[in-house]
């Protein structure tokens, strides 16, 4: 959903209004270490943690997912734990920053300090069943630095992109041989991230040079650049579900401020500044009805996507690193410095109680 029409949608689904002022803390996880990267499966049942100590996690959601249900009988108040299904400890030899899991839930991409990607190939990992006879890793190597991002391409999991830190250049994967493809240079700088377009083939990346960059695999080069060099530095860019060709794009700047741009036609949409410290990143809500904001000022702030105001303000013990929204039901993941993983969820409409319940 873009910007246009959430007026429009507001007024057609008026009872099965989600309340998202209503955000509570449903659950945590403690790390000794700060820990920088999570992400949804995509089928939304399971979590991906990276950690500062070099564990890559994967936690079950779905004590969660039924509390959403009218039937689950415990108070918003309540604490449910997350069970760990899958641990890989020392993952990595350093800290994990960025991972990614594949739209066939088939992949999971790591990056990290000591300059690596890892792929985790697994075919049967899910909350009830995980076998870890079938669970196979590669490690890619390339990167002369920190991988600070990795992003699969939309619809086909054989394409990687990644970038990172001291370099300003993406590099094209094949996860099936571990080759690198193609290179794209263009950035002057670190790549702090990367996102993949809906429609397949493209990825939007920003970085410390101030530019929002678009880039089409199939040609093998940068084919849009916006120039956001009035703004400080990019930390993070998400795409605004509905927006197949990034309509509705917000990133987040390392002055606290957030910019929403539509990129085919290079246009700014708004700025707002909800927070009084670097804002390190941003996500959507699976309709697009609303954006959340990550800050170094320790807090998480809600909005409406069209809106320059909070509805609702969050907050860790330290700075907030990586926030992200569920694939299709109210639920909010944050990673902080205060070494956490936090979820978020608000109770839902009896209307879509039912699909939370299974």
């Amino acid at each position: 959903m873009c910007i246009r029409d959430r007026n429009e949608e507001e007024k057609e689904e008026p009872t099965t209004e989600i309340d998202m002022s209503k955000m509570e803390q449903r659950a945590i996880v403690q790390d000794k270490q700060p820990i920088r990267t999570c992400c949804f499966s995509p089928d939304g049942e399971l979590v991906a943690i990276g950690t500062n100590s070099m564990s890559l996690n994967i936690c079950s959601l779905k004590d969660i997912i039924l509390s959403l249900g009218e039937n689950y009988k415990c108070q918003m108040t309540d604490q449910i734990e997350l069970p760990i299904v899958l641990e890989q400890m020392k993952y990595h030899n350093g800290s994990i920053y960025t991972v990614d899991w594949a739209h066939t839930g088939r992949l999971i991409a790591t990056g990290s300090n000591d300059k690596t990607i890892n792929l985790l190939i697994s075919p049967f990992l899910d909350a009830s069943n995980v076998n870890k006879s079938e669970i196979l890793e590669m490690e890619l190597t390339g990167h002369k630095s920190t991988v600070r991002t990795v992003c699969f391409e939309a619809k086909n999991e054989q394409h990687l992109v990644s970038g990172g830190l001291n370099e300003g250049v993406l590099r094209l994967w094949n996860t099936e041989t571990g080759s690198i493809v193609s290179k794209f240079e263009g950035h002057k700088d670190a790549i702090y991230s990367i996102k993949a377009l809906p429609q397949g083939n493209c990825f939007v990346s920003v970085g410390i040079d101030k530019t929002i960059r678009v880039w089409d695999i199939r040609v093998q080069h940068c084919a849009s650049v916006i120039d956001a060099s009035s703004y400080n530095s990019i930390n993070d860019v998400s795409i605004c579900p509905g927006s197949l060709n990034g309509e509705t794009t917000g990133v987040c700047h390392s002055d606290g401020t957030v910019t929403l741009w539509n990129l085919p036609e290079k246009k700014l949409l708004f700025e707002t500044k909800v927070h009084g410290d670097e804002a390190r990143a941003i996500s959507f809500s699976s309709e697009g009805k609303y954006r959340a904001t990550g800050s170094f000022d320790e807090t998480i702030s809600i909005s409406l996507t069209g809106s320059k105001d909070s509805l609702k303000i969050l907050k860790h013990d330290d700075k907030v690193v990586c926030v992200k929204w569920h694939p299709f039901l109210p639920i909010l993941i944050s990673t902080s410095a205060d070494s956490t993983v936090r979820v978020w969820t608000t109770q839902q409409p009896k209307e879509l109680c039912k699909a939370a319940s299974y």
